[in-house]
């Protein structure tokens, strides 16, 4: 999320307009501003509740700029692919008791990213346009190993550059200034990379309320 809000700032720098689509519902806007620098009068948030809705508003936002603001450049941000759910899974949920498993609507997600990110690219195509999907990793089930990006094979099949970040040293702050904690130093690796040469890795320090 920080690295997202910086990406955010850089771009409203650049004179242009940042995108937030917030599917977990707890973006802090006070830290984007005082502690990223973020103009939150340079940035719209949107809080939709399937990954129906959260297309179709990114869709029409980017048409919006292209048509009224042409070449101005747009940060977008989903945060992020494991907590946006599609409408079918939803409704099958229904009023459903807690303890009753959902299972038509599995795999309705992937299906949907598989269909239209094809169709995202189309559109940001030649234009001055980056979009962030966060995703959180998660333990394969039955198999060692952890899957990097949620949402099936369609966001890693259809992402240009895929950066892993993690800390460099587990268990939590390690970042200190005359002996005490101040951040915490981070690594971005790069999984995928089809603009310049992959696998490579940066060490990052990131400071409490600050970045």
């Amino acid at each position: 999320t920080t690295f997202a809000g910086q990406g955010i700032r850089s771009v409203q720098k650049m004179g242009g307009i940042g995108v937030y689509i917030d599917n977990e519902f707890k973006l802090d806007l006070q830290y984007f501003r005082d502690g990223l620098g973020v103009d939150l009068s340079k940035m719209i948030v949107t809080q939709p509740a399937t990954v129906e809705d959260s297309m179709t508003i990114l869709n029409e936002l980017l048409m919006k700029v292209f048509y009224d603001y042409p070449g101005m450049p747009v940060f977008g941000v989903l945060d992020s692919i494991n907590s946006t759910k599609s409408s079918k899974e939803y409704e099958e949920d229904g009023t459903a008791d807690f303890n009753e498993a959902n299972q038509a609507g599995l795999g309705a997600s992937a299906r949907f990213w598989s269909l239209n990110l094809p169709k995202l690219l189309r559109l940001i195509n030649q234009k001055p346009v980056a979009l962030l999907f966060i995703s959180q990793p998660r333990e394969k089930i039955g198999t060692p190993g952890r899957n990097l990006v949620a949402g099936g094979n369609g966001p890693k099949f259809y992402a240009a550059l895929v950066i892993e970040i993690f800390r460099r040293f587990k268990g939590g702050a390690d970042w200190e200034e005359s002996g005490r904690k101040v951040g915490s130093i981070l690594i971005g690796k790069c999984i995928k990379n089809q603009v310049s040469t992959p696998q490579k890795e940066a060490e990052i320090y990131m400071r409490f309320g600050k970045g």
